[in-house]
């Protein structure tokens, strides 16, 4: 679990690979250095206090920022110690799922600033065709590129609309 190859581990989008090998991360937050491993290094930033120290910069920001979801990440936090008193294997998963809450909350900010710089009217998220793009984008993963200007304008649009 904790090979080179394994890039795909959320937190990665957290903390920078010292060696080149997996065993030393480097928090992008408070640049301590985990020597374990990534899922020790998700512990850190989960702040659980198992095997490894917390990250101190991470826990301020969610004692300050007053976010609603700071709160939901506490309770979620909470329960993921019982969880890990009973099962091992569920708690990766578990800090996967506390990093991810971050990067969902960074990509919809960043969905509600395309919407505000190009005066899209709110009401276009619920049109399905909003939903399909983005469960596509999902699918494809890591490295999807949007579509250039002359694609939408002349090689997608040039197409008949066919109901899928």
């Amino acid at each position: 679990k904790n090979s080179s190859s394994n890039r795909l581990d959320v937190g990665w989008q957290h903390g920078i690979d010292i060696d080149k090998n997996s065993r030393k991360v480097q928090c992008n937050y408070c640049q301590k250095i985990i020597s374990e491993g990534i899922f020790h290094f998700k512990q850190h930033l989960a702040c659980t206090r198992k095997d490894v120290e917390p990250c101190q910069q991470k826990r301020k920001a969610h004692q300050y920022s007053g976010n609603d979801d700071d709160d939901e990440i506490k309770e979620i936090s909470s329960k993921d110690k019982e969880k890990r008193a009973t099962s091992g294997s569920g708690s990766t998963q578990t800090l996967n799922q506390l990093l991810k809450k971050d990067i969902r909350a960074e990509a919809c900010r960043q969905i509600a600033r395309f919407f505000y710089t190009s005066a899209i009217p709110f009401n276009y998220v619920k049109n399905l065709e909003f939903l399909k793009a983005f469960e596509l984008v999902a699918k494809h993963g890591p490295g999807f590129k949007p579509p250039s200007y002359h694609d939408i304008r002349e090689k997608y649009l040039s197409r008949k609309w066919i109901k899928q």
